[in-house]
């Protein structure tokens, strides 16, 4: 699944070097080892990828994630985008934050009568 039979080996820029023998047959030309004794020719099928060429096989996730890096979200269209002022608050958003805010002043008037009470207080000691 690499490559398509569309695709030739031509497409696809070898690591090795080809060449073509009388015979047309493409091949992976002799060469010589560092011992001074020669490799022979290899013969290379049509259409053939070496393993070192074949990129990685990636998930689905890592599809998406590598897609999803250079393209905007999906169904967004930055033409039709919505504008960016806020919203009136809702019913229930207007309750709380009055519901917040008079939480807020009963507590405040709760230390206030906390502080009055503590600073009335005197404290006395007793003599044996």
């Amino acid at each position: 699944m690499a490559t398509s039979s569309a695709q030739s080996s031509k497409d696809i820029k070898p690591l090795q070097k080809y060449s073509t023998d009388k015979s047309g047959a493409t091949v992976i030309p002799a060469s010589k080892r560092p011992d001074g004794s020669m490799r022979k020719p290899i013969r290379v099928k049509e259409g053939y990828v070496p393993q070192e060429e074949i990129p990685v096989y990636q998930s689905g996730p890592q599809r998406t994630v590598a897609f999803s890096k250079d393209t905007l979200p999906v169904g967004y269209d930055p033409v039709v985008a919505p504008d960016t002022a806020p919203k009136e608050p809702s019913k229930m958003a207007l309750k709380r934050q009055r519901a917040k805010a008079k939480k807020a002043l009963e507590a405040e008037q709760a230390m206030n009568k906390t502080a009055d009470q503590l600073s009335k207080l005197t404290v006395t000691a007793k003599k044996a």
